[in-house]
């Protein structure tokens, strides 16, 4: 799933350094509930309506797992937008509401900690 919106979202994405991927137990079920990534200190919360599984979400953990620098993943759906980009050893997340034009966050988080964090996370 690539592409991505004007490159200009990425230069204003925040910095967060504790974004946190929370991640549905493996064989469980909940409507938008499969992977919420959380910041409580930047006050973030990106849910992911349409993902109610792991395997719901799991296009989404191999583009974390496998993308390089340059790399974009786009998901859709009717009213909302996510959008995520690989730049350098950063990740940046973009999630709108597509029925508002209201972007909900914006946010840039290092890879590697990321990772580790979701490995964590995908361990559960």
């Amino acid at each position: 799933m690539g592409g991505a919106p004007d490159p200009r979202w990425i230069k204003a994405s925040r910095r967060v350094d504790d974004l946190e991927p929370l991640v549905i137990g493996a064989g469980e079920t909940a409507a938008g509930a499969a992977l919420s990534l959380v910041s409580d200190s930047a006050e973030i919360r990106i849910g992911f309506p349409p993902w109610d599984s792991r395997r719901a979400a799991r296009s989404f953990f191999e583009w974390l797992l496998t993308s390089e620098d340059g790399d974009g993943f786009c998901d859709l759906n009717p009213g909302w937008r996510f959008d995520a980009r690989r730049v350098g050893a950063n990740f940046h997340f973009l999630d709108r509401d597509m029925d508002t034009g209201k972007v909900l966050a914006n946010v840039a988080t290092d890879c590697t900690t990321f990772l580790r964090l979701l490995e964590t996370a995908l361990r559960r």
